[in-house]
């Protein structure tokens, strides 16, 4: 469906470690449908740095078809993004600093290109408030387009949070690339629905563990 998010994240699952045997705690790689609050497939993996060949093995069990499938900075890989679109869907990766070029990329695309839309949404929950500012970029002037495919925006997420009680404030900037056109709406809420992994389904794992 339009604007429908799939979530991909790895957990490590608390308490699923074996001290008397000498075994290790579990690592999962997990698909979440925001939406539904479904999980979709899992892949066990053995350490957190398999995650780049795990999430491509849990694309090939799973339809991600017309949706966007949202992963954190680990998996921001171009063979990632090629599996994605190759089953027709779109991505929205995070990046950071472990895609250096491209993250230097992206600091310059905002500090020297025209935004192309802005969003701006409040919230408040669990103690504090919360300002997220969502802007786009449609041009791809200071980026290697070619290597990621079919890339078409550019996302940064500013959020500002005041903590209720004390009054201090916090604030984080976030990038994101994504294969989807779409308004900056749109995006503000897709970035914010990736939060929901691990606040349903890795909370209720934790617990049950």
């Amino acid at each position: 469906m339009e604007n429908e998010v799939i979530n991909i994240d790895g957990k490590r699952l608390c308490g699923s470690y074996d001290t008397y045997l000498n075994e290790r705690a579990l690592h999962v790689v997990s698909a979440y449908a925001s939406a539904n609050q479904l999980t979709l497939g899992q892949v066990l993996t053995d350490e957190k740095s398999n995650e780049i060949t795990a999430i491509p093995q849990l694309l090939k069990l799973i339809d991600v078809k017309d949706t966007t499938v949202s992963i954190d900075a680990m998996g921001c890989q171009k063979e990632i993004a090629s599996t994605i679109r190759q089953k027709n869907a779109h991505y929205l990766l995070a990046v950071k600093e472990n895609q250096k070029e491209l993250h230097q990329n992206m600091l310059q695309s905002f500090e020297r290109l025209p935004v192309n839309g802005a969003d701006t949404q409040l919230s408040s929950g669990h103690g504090r408030i919360e300002k997220r500012t969502c802007e786009i970029i449609t041009s791809k002037e200071w980026i290697e387009s070619t290597q990621w495919p079919d890339l078409t925006t550019l996302v940064r997420i500013t959020s500002e949070r005041t903590i209720k009680l004390t009054g201090e404030q916090q604030q984080q900037t976030r990038y994101y690339i994504s294969s989807k056109e779409a308004g900056a709406k749109i995006f503000n809420h897709m970035v914010r629905s990736h939060w929901s992994i691990e606040n349903n389904l890795h909370w209720v794992m934790d617990v049950t563990f």
